[in-house]
């Protein structure tokens, strides 16, 4: 690159016999060493994959407190050792950057990769809701079936109440527990039928000729 510079000025009694010409002088500016300090990922929540957004990179190095901009300058990707939900989990975040003007006065270091922690939480997961659930007055929930993966929040010796439509919760276990939350608190409906009342015949009945069923 060309320097520029200003020429002194002669000095003496015989300056003015002389005059100084500025030859063209060049010099090589290297590009600054760049490292990776740290870095900030996004929580995510677990989908079975293992990528997870980068929100900022923190590098040293830079220039006049010169700062450089995600996906202007340069890009970022950080994905977590595996996908299963956790918390404080280690995650590899690559760094490059980009070509323009302001990166082209730096360089990265090796190595481009550092190890940040971040969390993975567990999704929530996707269920029916149980539907046409029936009994009859005077049956308990441990009567009334519920799909699996379902249980009763109340003990299931509780009534199902009287005839007609009654609301009970219930909680959905998940299959994989490690990455799915358990979701409490679903309404179940059951519609409740009238019993059929017990009772016993009347035996031994007699009456005199000429009586009516009043007698």
């Amino acid at each position: 690159k060309v320097v520029t510079y200003t020429l002194p000025a002669l000095q003496g009694s015989q300056k003015d016999n002389y005059s100084l010409t500025a030859p063209e002088v060049k010099a090589d500016i290297t590009p600054a060493p760049l490292t990776l300090a740290d870095a900030a990922i996004a929580a995510k929540t677990y989908d079975g994959t293992t990528g997870t957004a980068v929100e900022s990179v923190t590098f040293e190095g830079l220039q006049n407190n010169e700062a450089l901009i995600k996906d202007t300058d340069y890009t970022a990707a950080a994905a977590f050792k595996d996908a299963n939900a956790g918390d404080d989990k280690a995650a590899t975040l690559t760094v490059n950057l980009m070509a323009n003007d302001k990166t082209a006065n730096y360089t990265l270091e090796e190595p481009e990769t550092i190890v940040v922690k971040g969390s993975i939480a567990k999704a929530t997961p996707a269920y029916e809701l149980p539907k046409a659930r029936t009994a009859v007055y005077g049956q308990t929930l441990k009567d009334v079936a519920l799909p699996q993966g379902f249980s009763w929040q109340d003990p299931e010796d509780t009534a199902v109440g009287n005839a007609g439509s009654n609301t009970f919760k219930a909680t959905y276990t998940p299959a994989d527990t490690a990455n799915y939350q358990t979701v409490a608190d679903i309404e179940v409906s059951i519609e409740v039928s009238k019993a059929t009342p017990a009772y016993e015949r009347p035996k031994d009945l007699t009456a005199v000729y000429g009586q009516t069923l009043k007698d």
